[in-house]
């Protein structure tokens, strides 16, 4: 009967994982991001976004304990599957494919960790440097100027997520805020 039950949750859990990962997958993909913010509307770029909201998620869900770093790890999983598969379509061979998946490992483990640091710092110049080295590739001490619109994002998007439970997270019905640089620019204004 265990079995049964342990089976079940990791049936549910990748589903729910799949969900989520999907609603990163999409929200990164708002154009906005690139066309207002001036993120790179390139493979870089894409993946960049990708790896900043599947963060947000992974990083409330950290928050729930071993059951919440159960399904991050499945989010984690299905993000690198997914990644993979896309690899192999953009005509990257067998051989190559560890070496990519290796170094995009490593990318989105760094992000995380800046990520994390700087929102538990507290310090929204934190949180910028690493946007703006993170998302938007700069170097230096310039700031681009889509950085502050996507740090208010980031900051609405995980006080957002404290106030879901984790049965939110758990069956995959989270969502990430509407993204409209019109509607920030009002709020600054």
């Amino acid at each position: 009967m265990m079995l049964m039950q342990w089976l079940k949750d990791r049936q549910a859990r990748k589903a729910a994982a799949e969900r989520l990962y999907q609603a990163a997958l999409v929200q990164s993909r708002e154009p906005v991001f690139y066309e207002d913010y001036g993120v790179a509307d390139t493979m870089d770029g894409r993946f960049d976004l990708l790896c900043l909201h599947v963060f947000l998620l992974i990083d409330r869900l950290e928050r729930f304990g071993a059951k919440g770093r159960k399904m991050g790890q499945a989010v984690f999983d299905r993000m690198f599957v997914n990644v993979d598969l896309t690899l192999r379509e953009i005509g990257i061979g067998d051989l190559g494919v560890p070496k990519h998946m290796n170094k995009m490992m490593k990318a989105f483990n760094g992000r995380v960790h800046a990520y994390h640091e700087a929102l538990a710092a507290g310090e929204p110049a934190a949180l910028q440097l690493a946007v703006s080295r993170n998302v938007f590739r700069a170097s230096g001490e310039a700031i681009p100027a889509g950085v502050d619109a996507m740090v208010d994002y980031i900051l609405e998007t995980h006080k957002m997520f404290a106030h879901e439970g984790l049965d939110d997270f758990m069956t995959g019905r989270i969502r990430f805020p509407v993204v409209d640089m019109r509607q920030r620019g009002a709020r600054r204004a």
